[in-house]
């Protein structure tokens, strides 16, 4: 056998394997499921199955490992971008940022404009809660809450993978969809606003609507018959009080209740809303009958009056 062959240091490099390199102990952030589904709630399970659409299966579990055993040191939502840190092999961690597709202010214009402004709405976008009701009613008006990680996102990470969907870049995507499991409204900040300034236009938007509802009429200025200069004549008799009249109109706030539309805990056999017609329409009614006849009856005693001057004048003439 020659010595090409069969040296020792030739069978001592083919058989001998080095020792592993020892673990980077990793103490980033914990996840409190070790199995299964990493989300529960409707719009973060959207994003994972969107982002598992466009990745494999192998490095997906590559990037679940490395969430569970806590590789994931830091990570932050921004406006329009996520930053973050995560450790692999080697002692520093890899940078990774990604960037999303912000709403343009017409798109955003869009959002308010079309939102529904019913109450359960508005009290679940205070809650933080984003309904599947709610995500269908903007894809039909042409906005995805949810990007498109084709053509929404760019993906950045300084590891020495040649593919862009890293198991480093899809860990921290992992953990963005557990972000939106318990803060969905995140979501928002990624297309360019924080919750609290959604919150704040909406609660604008649905005041405005409620007092349109309203619609008060606006209060007439009434000539200032009764200023100091006209005192005077109103006790030389020259100027008469007229006759007092009253009217009652449908109530402006009814339709402003009627806004708010089902009360969710209401637990009657009828409806909030059927409710407040119930009681209101037939107070309304006889409060108009009431005034009709005080009304009449303040009629009946001017006409008496008017007669009873007519008489008078008729027998001061005589006489």
């Amino acid at each position: 056998m020659s010595k090409k062959y069969c040296s020792s240091q030739s069978y001592f490099d083919f058989f001998f394997t080095p020792p592993p390199t020892p673990k980077t102990e990793c103490n980033g952030i914990a996840v409190d499921n070790k199995k299964g589904p990493f989300v529960k709630n409707w719009l973060a399970s959207q994003w994972i199955q969107a982002l598992e659409r466009i990745s494999s299966s192998s490095r997906q579990n590559r990037a679940k490992s490395y969430v569970r055993g806590r590789h994931v040191l830091y990570f932050h939502i921004y406006p329009g971008e996520i930053k973050a840190l995560v450790q692999g092999n080697k002692p520093n961690p890899y940078t990774i940022h990604v960037r999303v597709k912000q709403w343009t202010e017409e798109e955003w214009n869009t959002f308010f404009t079309t939102f529904p402004l019913h109450f359960l709405r508005i009290a679940e976008c205070v809650s933080g809660i984003i309904s599947p009701q709610l995500v269908d009613h903007y894809l039909s008006n042409g906005l995805s809450l949810i990007p498109d990680f084709l053509t929404d996102i760019t993906l950045g990470c300084n590891c020495q993978d040649s593919e862009l969907l890293c198991k480093h870049v899809l860990s921290v995507l992992y953990m963005v969809g557990i972000a939106f499991d318990t803060d969905p409204f995140a979501i928002l900040i990624l297309r360019g606003k924080y919750h609290y300034e959604v919150i704040e236009k909406l609660l604008q938007r649905f005041t405005e609507s409620v007092q349109n509802a309203i619609d008060p009429e606006p209060q007439q200025e009434l000539p200032n018959t009764h200023s100091l200069h006209n005192t005077k004549s109103f006790w030389e008799g020259k100027r008469s009080l007229k006759d007092p009249s009253f009217s009652i109109k449908d109530s402006p706030y009814y339709q402003g209740i009627l806004q708010f539309g089902d009360y969710p805990l209401w637990q009657g056999k009828l409806q909030l809303d059927q409710l407040w017609t119930l009681f209101y329409q037939p107070l309304t009614s006889t409060a108009s009958q009431e005034l009709e006849a005080l009304q009449n009856q303040i009629t009946l005693y001017q006409q008496e009056k008017d007669f009873a001057a007519f008489f008078d004048e008729l027998e001061a003439e005589s006489s």
